[in-house]
């Protein structure tokens, strides 16, 4: 029985195959269109942007919204994003540290914590800075790996 499983899946994705093969030829169309829009239904929401994003050459519409297909497009949006959540941590200790610090009322305790906090988000910040720094000089003037800084 084990062996007979995968010799049925095979045979009916072939007759699958070959029913949309026939049907192709024979005229007929996909009733919905890439962004998800049915013939008789409603456009989704976000049907515009997606067709838009169709548009262009080399670009993907996904749930996280128009994307590069090239690996280095891909690379350079999830770099973005990577340094904007950073910044947005980095923003969230600052608020933080300077909480401490003014609510601190003289207790040494909480000043060195607050300083300390403060302190991390700064080197953390310049840090990231530094990186991105360096990727964009290696990646840019010595190795000119095409379309990195773009």
């Amino acid at each position: 029985m084990k062996k007979l499983l995968p010799v049925l899946f095979a045979l009916h994705v072939t007759c699958y195959m070959l029913h949309v093969t026939i049907s192709l030829a024979n005229g007929w169309t996909p009733a919905c269109d890439p962004c998800g829009f049915c013939v008789g239904g409603q456009k989704p929401t976000d049907w515009d942007q997606c067709s838009a994003c169709l548009a262009q050459e080399g670009k993907n519409w996904t749930i996280l919204g128009c994307i590069p297909n090239s690996p280095g497009g891909f690379i350079q949006i999830v770099l973005q994003t990577a340094v904007k959540m950073i910044g947005g941590i980095a923003f969230l200790a600052f608020l933080y540290g300077g909480f401490l610090l003014l609510t601190s009322s003289g207790e040494v305790q909480k000043i060195t914590q607050g300083k300390t906090i403060l302190m991390s988000a700064i080197v953390g910040l310049l840090m990231v800075v530094f990186a991105v720094f360096l990727l964009r000089l290696i990646g840019l003037e010595i190795l000119k790996i095409p379309g990195f800084g773009e």
